[in-house]
């Protein structure tokens, strides 16, 4: 066996890496909130947004653990709402993940409705009832932001900000 041989057998983990790699990096970027990792596997591997890890789809998974950035930015990259999704946050009493969901265009189901209302998430039952007019209204605060923001001028002058983080000691 000559050194060759011996390099290219120790040398194998530099190679591309498997689609296995790439679910379980993708699997601990959503648990880390790596939204760059997660941009990066979602376009290399779109059907990523429908693995399972035994929690569901990633969108259930951000959800049960609490991933709120993670939640969005899967959204952001076309994640599906489904009903199961927003019963779920509904019924755990996650007014933040319902509000966003129906922002985005979640469609209110009365399966949500009705398990908010048999936990005593009364607030979050309401919020599903009114569900087309917050997606509305998120709808309108986004035309007015646009407007709002003045057209960038390069008139050929450079900005700079200066922050003193340790001022130097008086004596």
């Amino acid at each position: 066996m000559g050194w060759d041989k011996i390099k290219s057998m120790f040398n194998r983990k530099a190679a591309e890496p498997t689609w296995k790699d790439a679910r379980r990096d993708f699997f601990k970027a959503l648990r880390r909130q790596d939204t760059e990792r997660l941009s990066e596997l979602v376009q290399k591997y779109p059907e990523a947004l429908d693995w399972n890890k035994g929690e569901g789809a990633p969108l259930m998974m951000a959800l049960k653990r609490k991933k709120m950035k993670s939640f969005r930015h899967l959204v952001a990259l076309g994640a599906r709402m489904t009903d199961d999704v927003l019963t779920h946050a509904a019924k755990h009493g996650k007014a933040a993940y319902v509000e966003f969901m129906l922002e985005q265009g979640a469609r209110p189901s009365s399966a949500a409705q009705i398990y908010a209302s048999v936990y005593k998430h009364h607030e979050i039952a309401d919020m599903i009832k009114r569900g087309d007019k917050i997606r509305a209204e998120y709808l309108a605060r986004q035309r007015a932001e646009k407007e709002k923001k003045p057209a960038a001028q390069d008139d050929g002058k450079v900005s700079i900000k200066v922050t003193v983080t340790n001022p130097p000691k008086r004596f």
